[in-house]
């Protein structure tokens, strides 16, 4: 999508950052609401997406609940570092479109 200048459309940039922020925000609400970490650790521990904390994972989170082993620790590197690409990436093409922008303007650089 291309924004037209409209406020009820999304520029490329708008949907790059939401794919790129929401693995983020979506824990980060969970973790900062009273009384739902430890149940929420508690949820992903019993459907073994976590590492409960009797088998001594690798890292574990705050606590004493469940953590991440050698695994799934990989798979959590891998997509942080996906997202910091489409972050950089995201931010490349801005740069580059107020450049070619001003360039377009008849600005020299």
């Amino acid at each position: 999508m291309t924004n037209n200048n409209s406020r009820n459309t999304l520029s490329d940039w708008d949907i790059i950052m939401l794919l790129c922020l929401t693995p983020f925000a979506v824990p980060l609400v969970i973790a900062l609401v009273p009384g739902w970490w430890g149940s929420s650790l508690t949820w992903l521990v019993e459907r073994k997406i976590l590492v409960a904390a009797a088998e001594s994972p690798l890292f574990t989170f705050p606590g004493q609940i469940g953590g991440l082993d050698l695994p799934r620790l990989v798979i959590c590197v891998a997509v942080l570092i996906a997202a910091l690409v489409c972050g950089f990436s995201a931010l490349r093409a801005l740069h580059e479109r107020r450049i070619d922008r001003r360039l377009a303007s008849g600005d020299r650089l």
